[in-house]
């Protein structure tokens, strides 16, 4: 690390000792995409390790399935395709330009092109070259993602429909019953109606029946009351 770090700092003394010749080099296209989000970025460059956590299943942190493509980093991508590191790597040139993104974009530029010249383990041609291979392993990765992503969606959409077709199936079979339940209802609503109905006729005719009774034989009672009176008899014991 410190010879990497004395080969930046060289870079930046050459940089600082060049002629000014009034003009700012232009700067190139991707170097502001390159930094933009230097977070992010190494995220997707750092090798991650599978969890110790027994909870966890062994499943490497992030990602979502087992055996999925969707959680995967680029760096894990790499080393699934046995890409294996190299002074040429373009892995090691981003990881540079990230940090070093607090120096203007085109001091960037030259400390990289000064390394170029300082270090003959690697060269820019031979990082371009692994640039563009990687770029292909990584399109072909997101074609494999997309086609996980349909296969896996068409699976879920069946397993919806699935689930729709016996959550209704279950719902008609429920409210046929409840059908059913309320027809049932209401015929018992109508056949204690009608039994109540009944019940009260016969006690309303019970009542009347009580009252002409009661009528005839008071009837009866003052008769013989009247009856004993014009005989001059006495009253009967307990008569009013």
């Amino acid at each position: 690390m410190s010879k990497f770090l004395r080969k930046v700092a060289g870079a930046f003394v050459v940089l600082d000792e060049s002629p000014s010749t009034g003009a700012e080099p232009p700067l190139p296209p991707g170097v502001e995409e390159i930094t933009r989000e230097t977070s992010s970025l190494l995220a997707q460059l750092e090798t991650r390790v599978p969890s110790s956590d027994p909870s966890a299943g062994g499943v490497v942190a992030g990602s979502a399935v087992a055996g999925s493509l969707l959680g995967l980093t680029a760096e894990e991508v790499f080393r699934k395709q046995a890409i294996e590191d190299s002074p040429n790597s373009s892995l090691r040139l981003l990881k540079l330009i990230a940090g070093i993104s607090m120096f203007p974009k085109e001091q960037q530029l030259a400390m990289v092109r000064a390394m170029d010249l300082a270090d003959d383990t690697w060269t820019e041609a031979a990082v371009v070259a692994d640039a563009r291979r990687r770029q292909g392993i990584l399109r072909e990765h997101l074609n494999n993602v997309a086609a996980e992503r349909t296969q896996r969606t068409t699976a879920l959409d069946q397993d919806i429909a699935q689930t729709r077709q016996s959550g209704e199936a279950v719902l008609a079979e429920l409210d046929q019953r409840i059908a059913v339940l309320n027809a049932r209802r209401e015929q018992e609503a109508q056949t204690t109606a009608s039994a109540i109905a009944q019940l009260e006729q016969q006690k309303h005719e019970l009542e009347q029946q009580e009252r002409r009774s009661c009528q005839g034989t008071a009837q009866v009672i003052q008769a013989l009351a009247g009856l004993l009176s014009f005989l001059g008899a006495a009253p009967a014991s307990g008569s009013k």
